[in-house]
């Protein structure tokens, strides 16, 4: 699992392990974490994006975002924080 702290670091998968990742967000207000890059042909989104809410009111959420490593290879998982143009369409 990463979070925040581990902007910037690497890490190896091996076979068809799991990369958890888990962020601060804003999703009332329409700040998410989104994905920008990643080789698809080596890691993909396992799973929708989930949002676990904070114990008080106002406090940001946790997003929680999975990727399956699918090939052996080297990539790059970037993401953006940010309002999602889709959700105001």
């Amino acid at each position: 699992m990463l979070t925040q702290v581990d902007n910037g670091h690497h890490v190896v998968l091996r076979g068809q392990q799991t990369l958890v990742v888990q962020l601060e967000a804003q999703p009332a207000t329409g700040f998410i974490w989104e994905l920008v890059a990643l080789d698809a042909t080596l890691v993909r989104t396992f799973g929708p994006a989930e949002f676990h809410a904070a114990p008080k009111l106002g406090a940001s959420s946790i997003q929680t975002l999975r990727f399956q490593a699918i090939a052996a290879g080297e990539t790059i998982l970037r993401l953006h924080y940010g309002r999602s143009p889709q959700r105001y369409v």
